[in-house]
């Protein structure tokens, strides 16, 4: 059993409330003002479970996410702090396995205090010790106007506290201040790096060898090599300044976007070892990618690639993930019943040259997304994959949706912006949790069904919906976005949260009007 299931129910109940309305802030203050030290454990072992990200960004704003918790400067230390109040007999469960500083630079009183008592925190010994089970990352930002030396003295003293623990590491800025060798030294156990150069396009001179996933925006390699157990790769446009004589070590995963000169560095660097690979606006003929030799790839990605590109497409063996998305590909033809057994998600997006609804899509998709095109649909020729549990089709026009058969097993649909005009005749299997069919133009909801298991809903239109609609028989829905107007009524039981969304040529005074809930 774990350490917050033996909490008292009314202890936990108080803790989830809070989590699920998103308000840690208050959650925080409130039971560190009552000193209520039960309360304050469960609370903290709740966030054990998340990512924790302190932010110079927030502005001493709290906000929470599904796995994400941001922490301002302010309560970071309060929160730190605060998980010292209990003695190691408390284990380590109550303490974040990850944690991220997402850090500005800058000589502002205000950071350069807080900097100060964070670091001096993270530097005793005592507290060190109680936080060996945590994988800290760090992101530095506005590194542009400071010094080599005064980066490496803000780095040093992070360091100290967070250094043997710290995994990865995003630079936003310039990195030509920045000294990569030092850096190595001081966060001995870096497994990411990532440097993001603002279009700046400085040299790299040094890349640390412990590293294993690299990450470069605007920069430029200088012919350096890379470490040989570098796992992943991703370049943005950057240059290895002479990509005909670089040979990457073998690599699982590798991104390329609006690499200038690729072909050449991927007839070089193709390995059948890769098992992802992401291709975004780049230059190349099929014939330079061979696909079919990549007998271990599972995640593929194609985004805006040269006209060229198209002729004999053949997918890879054992993939299980495969998207496209192209603003024009005149030539592209995919045999999609040649697709291999083992792909589960498919994404095609863009003005692709064939009609999505008489394609006979591979039986396994677990997750299918149809965007783009603007052609006609015809509902009755849309095959739905037996076993799919995500469909998402837009900017479609439907014909004939009486006709459109959805597989019971589906748990998310949107159907948006595709034209249709009548819903009554849909037929929703009961398990759908999300249903989104916005930016449509039907206007009544009269003689729909909604499935009975829905969580949230998305009804909004370009036009309000006309009519009084009694949605409290949905027992399970928790968030729905409708359009209010004097010309419709809902009513809802309570605790759904509604999304009042509106037309911006509707009158601002709908914003808030009131909803009616039944209790």
């Amino acid at each position: 059993m774990s350490l917050i299931s033996s909490l008292p129910y009314d202890i936990l109940f108080q803790v989830e409330n809070y989590l699920s309305n998103r308000d840690l802030e208050t959650l925080i203050k409130t039971f560190f003002d009552f000193h209520d030290k039960s309360i304050l454990f469960a609370t903290y072992v709740k966030l054990s479970e998340k990512k924790i990200i302190i932010s110079d960004t927030l502005r001493n704003e709290l906000l929470s996410e599904n796995d994400h918790v941001y922490l301002g400067p302010t309560e970071c230390i309060q929160f730190l702090k605060g998980i010292m109040m209990f003695d190691e007999s408390y284990g380590s469960n109550i303490f974040p396995k990850s944690i991220v500083f997402d850090l500005i630079l800058s000589k502002e009183k205000a950071f350069v205090e807080i900097h100060e008592e964070m670091f001096d925190f993270l530097k005793n010994e005592r507290h060190k010790r109680r936080f060996t089970s945590s994988r800290f990352d760090l992101v530095v930002r506005s590194i542009k106007e400071f010094s080599t030396e005064e980066v490496s003295i803000f780095l040093r003293n992070l360091a100290v506290g967070i250094g043997p623990r710290t995994r990865g590491i995003i630079f936003l800025g310039s990195v030509i201040n920045i000294d990569l060798s030092y850096v190595a030294t001081l966060f001995d156990s870096l497994q990411c790096l990532d440097l993001n150069d603002f279009h700046q396009h400085s040299k790299v001179d040094y890349l640390p060898q412990s590293v294993e996933n690299f990450v470069f925006k605007d920069v430029q390699l200088n012919g350096k090599k890379l470490p040989d157990n570098t796992k992943s790769l991703r370049l943005k446009n950057s240059t290895f300044n002479n990509c005909l004589g670089v040979r990457l070590p073998v690599i699982e995963e590798l991104a390329l976007c609006n690499i200038p000169e690729i072909s050449n560095f991927v007839s070089q660097n193709w390995s059948s070892t890769l098992v992802s690979l992401v291709l975004d606006s780049v230059e190349l003929k099929v014939d330079n990618l061979k696909l079919r030799e990549l007998h271990n790839l599972e995640r593929l990605k194609l985004i805006d690639l040269s006209n060229e590109f198209g002729y004999g497409f053949k997918c890879p063996p054992s993939l299980h993930s495969l998207y496209i998305q192209d603003k024009y590909l005149p030539y592209l033809s995919i045999d999609f019943q040649s697709l291999p057994e083992t792909l589960i998600c498919l994404t095609l997006r863009g003005d692709l040259p064939f009609k999505f609804d008489n394609i006979a899509f591979p039986r396994n998709l677990d997750s299918l997304v149809l965007q783009g095109g603007g052609g006609i649909f015809q509902c009755e020729n849309f095959k739905c994959p037996p076993k799919l549990q995500k469909l998402i089709i837009t900017l479609q026009k439907f014909r004939n949706v009486h006709k459109f058969k959805l597989a019971k097993t589906l748990r998310e649909v949107n159907l948006s912006s595709n034209n249709i005009t009548k819903i009554s005749t849909m037929k929703f299997p009961c398990n759908i949790s999300t249903l989104c069919l916005s930016n449509n133009n039907f206007s009544s909801l009269n003689g729909v069904q909604f499935p009975l298991r829905m969580k949230q809903i998305d009804l909004t239109q370009k036009y309000s919906l006309m009519g009084a609609y009694d949605f409290t028989k949905y027992s399970w829905l928790s968030t729905a976005n409708i359009f209010i107007s004097d010309s419709n009524k809902f009513i809802f039981n309570g605790g759904v949260k509604i999304i009042n969304d509106y037309d911006w040529r509707v009158d601002r005074k709908w914003k808030n009007r009131e909803i009616e809930y039944f209790y």
